[in-house]
Parts: structure tokens; sequence; C-alpha cells
């Protein structure tokens, strides 16, 4: 019962993480806890339907959650570059 509770969260992890991958760090956090748990999940008890999902679900959360971060990165830098450092302080 453990092993499905662990697959359970991961999967909610890894939505979260889809749902605040615009966030970064947020989304990044959750997305790499739903990828541990999914992993330890597999471990402990086999692959099924919640592991999957959980494990998907965290990939996609990751790779939007980096994404993100660079998106938000970029346009600070954009912003520094376009209007010095007053640009990004009102950013």
């Amino acid at each position: 019962m453990e092993n499905r509770g662990k697959s359970i969260a991961s999967m909610a992890l890894g939505i979260a993480g889809i749902v605040f991958c615009e966030s970064g760090i947020v989304g990044l956090v959750c997305s790499i806890i739903g990828m541990v748990l999914s992993k330890q999940a597999i471990a402990e008890g086999g692959e099924n339907g919640f592991n999957k999902a959980g494990k998907i679900t965290s990939l996609i959360g990751l790779i939007l959650s980096c994404a993100g971060f660079v998106f938000v990165i970029g346009c600070a830098i954009c912003a520094c570059i376009a209007g010095g450092t007053e640009a990004l302080l009102n950013y």
C-alpha cells in the first residue's frame, strides 16, 4: 500500500510541476521530488499505471520548468541590456 501512496504522490507532484512551471523554482522542486518518488515506488513494487503517470508528468514538469526558468533569466538579461539595471528593478 505504501507503494501506491508514493505513486499517487509522484503523479500529483508531477502535475504540480506542470502547473507551476512558469515560476521556475517551484516547478523544478515539485518535478524533482515527483521523479524521486516515482523511482522509489518502481523499485519497491514494480511499475503500474500511477508510476508511469508520475514519471511522465514529472518529466514533462521538469522540462517545462527548466524552459520557464531559462525564459525568466533571459528576460531579466534582456531587460538589463536594454534599459540598464533600473529596468530590471522596475520589472
